[in-house]
């Protein structure tokens, strides 16, 4: 059967190290997917977003040689987009390079991983990777409520960065006898960053141009040697297990239904069937019981999902089968 309606709808999934973007029909098959450079606008300059958002349109319309007319909907799901200057400046360079869709709507970096878990609006997503954030959103219900996602300056606690800085700061701690000696976990990191002593993290960490995201890529180590039962990797994770809980925690105090919605978890910690585990142990241990969902897709279909939601497709059986049957295929390169 030949589709009768040619629209397509675009989904953006703007993360710290890279940005990915799709290109969907209004049946619910992913046709293309591009990939990018960072589009977090508080780490990189603005021309160098914007170059990033027309390339990645560019890919998205050469790969199937699509009209820009049929591109009705747009969802971007980015670090700051509930900043209205940031949302603004996505909105104006989508605009630019030709697109008039319906509508072109920039949200957080969390409303594209709930839909995934959800392919509805509502929900409660709790996000675990480089940074962290729980972001609770209903219909109708105007502004989202969000706890954390402040940066890992002065937040981010239960991230992946918060995990490996604990990490580093216990390597020193020992290093320096102003605490217990650690060897076993200091050697055990070392090894796995390619060191032989703590005195070489300050030029590996220092002269690294991505420091941040090395700092975070320590956590998969931690977690491993605390699966394995090491006691001070196991007293890290659990710090970071705890810190996450409690954001999920305060936005069910603060909301009277909140604990009516499921709490999608998403995010690179919780690949870790481990730190998942652990995490589900935590939260029912606090007396939260509301239901948790794994997402099937990743965060830039539950984009495309968004996009059309707020054009007012609705996700039929048919269309999240398509959606199924399509999505891994259009993201195999990615």
């Amino acid at each position: 059967m030949v589709p009768l309606n040619n629209d397509l709808f675009i989904g953006f999934d703007g993360g710290g190290t890279k940005t990915i973007a799709i290109l969907g029909d209004c049946y619910g098959n992913i046709i293309s997917s591009a990939t990018g450079a960072s589009t977090n606008l508080k780490s990189r300059p603005q021309e160098k977003v914007k170059a990033v958002i027309h390339e990645l349109l560019e890919q998205l319309l050469q790969l199937e040689n699509t009209r820009i007319h049929q591109i009705k909907g747009v969802f971007v799901s980015t670090a700051g987009g509930d900043r209205e200057e940031d949302r603004k400046r996505w909105e104006q360079w989508t605009l630019e390079y030709g697109l008039q869709p319906n509508r072109i709507i920039v949200e957080n970096d969390a409303a594209g991983a709930l839909t995934a878990g959800t392919k509805t609006k509502d929900g409660i997503v709790l996000i675990a990777g480089t940074g962290s954030i729980a972001y609770f959103v209903k219909d109708g219900m105007g502004k989202p409520v969000r706890s954390g996602g402040w940066g890992y300056l002065y937040g981010d606690e239960g991230s992946g960065y918060d995990i490996g800085n604990q990490a580093l700061r216990m390597i020193v701690r020992s290093h320096d006898g102003r605490d217990d000696k650690k060897e076993a976990f200091t050697s055990y990191i070392l090894e796995q960053v390619g060191l032989e002593s703590p005195e070489q993290l300050i030029t590996f960490i220092y002269e690294d141009p991505y420091p941040r995201k090395l700092i975070a890529s320590i956590a998969e180590h931690v977690i491993s040697l605390a699966k394995h039962g090491e006691s001070n990797a196991k007293a890290i994770i659990q710090h970071a297990i705890d810190s996450l809980v409690e954001l999920v925690v305060s936005i069910i105090r603060r909301e009277r239904d909140g604990n009516a919605y499921p709490l999608v978890i998403s995010g690179g910690l919780f690949h870790s069937a481990y730190f998942k585990e652990v995490f589900e142990r935590s939260i029912r241990i606090k007396g939260c019981h509301i239901p948790i969902i794994s997402p099937k897709y990743p965060p830039v279909v539950g984009s495309y999902i968004r996009a059309l939601l707020q054009n007012g497709e609705i996700i039929t059986d048919e269309v999240g089968h398509n959606i199924d049957n399509s999505w891994e295929r259009a993201l195999k390169n990615v």
